[in-house]
């Protein structure tokens, strides 16, 4: 089994470090809205667009 390390600092509200053994990135916004910077590029996180095409 391999091993993995993740830690999440809080440099402000709605602003958190990501740490991995991967990378390093950024997410901006609320746990159900925000945006997430990484290498990878940019991606948008929204649970509420989820749920709307669940319901409809």
């Amino acid at each position: 089994m391999g091993w993995s390390y993740r830690k999440r600092v809080k440099l402000m509200p709605g602003v958190h470090l990501n740490i991995s053994r991967k990378g390093v990135n950024t997410t901006i916004g609320k746990r159900n809205a925000g945006v997430n910077f990484s290498s990878r590029g940019a991606r948008i996180n929204n649970s509420w667009i989820s749920i709307f095409k669940k319901l409809f």
